[in-house]
């Protein structure tokens, strides 16, 4: 289910390298990435947990 940035702000710290990825692919600013990653915007942000230690991490699609 793709999710809205206030899904995510929380786990900010820890998806911080996977944002500043995105950010440099996307040729983004994180304040752009934040402000596209929103359920209608270019972007949909995708969170996942492993199941073997836990860690979040953040997959993003764009049109």
């Amino acid at each position: 289910m793709p999710l809205p940035t206030e899904e995510i702000i929380h786990f900010e710290n820890e998806l911080s390298e996977d944002i500043k990825k995105f950010c440099t692919e996307y040729g983004l600013s994180k304040q752009e990435f934040q402000n596209g990653l929103i359920n209608v915007g270019n972007l949909q942000g995708y969170l996942f947990e492993c199941l073997h230690c836990g860690k979040h991490r953040l997959h993003v699609d764009s049109n």
